[in-house]
């Protein structure tokens, strides 16, 4: 079920509804923002089609499928990635020091 029109989100942990109109999630659980405030976010679950709301610091856009992200690779791979590209060609990765980070590598114009 996938709904092209919202943000594709996913979910850093497991939570367990307090509310009837709260969702449960599991760390990794796929879902669609459909509004957010500060503290919650109503969402729908790419599995089941449910909706609900989830507390908004548990949910982190979904980046995997950007053309510039590679995940979790090494310093040393993304400059090997990029070595043969045009000034400003960039991509983000996982940070290797800081869990839940980004690291940025970007060819610049050399002088």
């Amino acid at each position: 079920m996938q709904n092209p029109a919202s943000p594709r989100y996913v979910s850093i942990s497991e939570y367990n509804p307090k509310h009837n109109s709260d969702i449960p999630c599991k760390g990794g659980e796929a879902f669609y923002l459909l509004e957010r405030t500060d503290d919650w976010c109503y969402v729908q679950s790419e599995t089941s089609g449910s909706k609900g709301y989830l507390p908004s610091h548990l949910i982190q856009l979904d980046l995997t499928n950007e053309p510039w992200f590679h995940g979790n690779i090494g310093r040393i791979e993304a400059e090997n990635l990029l070595q043969y590209s045009e000034p400003g060609t960039f991509l983000i990765r996982e940070s290797e020091t800081i869990k839940g980070s980004y690291t940025l590598t970007m060819i610049q114009i050399k002088d």
